[in-house]
């Protein structure tokens, strides 16, 4: 009985991590942010960035700011819609006066990328605080 438990888990971990990538989509955008903003619990400055996946098929981005030579890694999850995302953009989540990159969309593609509440938007939002939604254009880098 354990070993049919073990094989099921096991067969349904591969299933899901092939599965999922089946639908990663590689992001290379260039995008010019007018306004600090916090990812990861990590404030990153006003500047020119380059988001990126390190791989094909892989959910862990690169956002490098071309302006102080800095980069982070992070993870990202998708996120589907039941169109194609018009323009390339970065969609940010402002409470407060903080800016929190929530999603990156590419043009013409279905499935963008989400990233997970930081701890300091999580708290703002148990206390009340309501988001409101800030859109930067970006553009596909080739």
């Amino acid at each position: 009985m354990k070993l049919n438990l073990f094989r099921f888990l096991a067969l349904l971990t591969v299933a899901l991590i092939f599965g999922s990538t089946a639908y990663s989509q590689a992001v290379n955008v260039r995008v010019k942010v007018p306004f600090d903003f916090v990812l990861d619990d990590r404030v990153f400055p006003a500047g020119e960035y380059v988001v990126q996946t390190i791989e094909d098929g892989s959910y862990a981005l690169l956002i490098r700011n071309k302006d102080t030579k800095t980069s982070a890694l992070t993870l990202s999850y998708p996120s589907r819609s039941s169109k194609t995302a018009d323009q390339t953009m970065l969609v940010f989540q402002r409470v407060g006066k903080t800016c929190f990159l929530s999603q990156v969309w590419a043009a013409g593609v279905p499935v963008g990328r989400q990233f997970r509440l930081s701890h300091e938007e999580i708290r703002m939002a148990l206390n009340g605080t309501k988001p409101d939604t800030t859109i930067v254009e970006a553009s596909i880098v080739h």
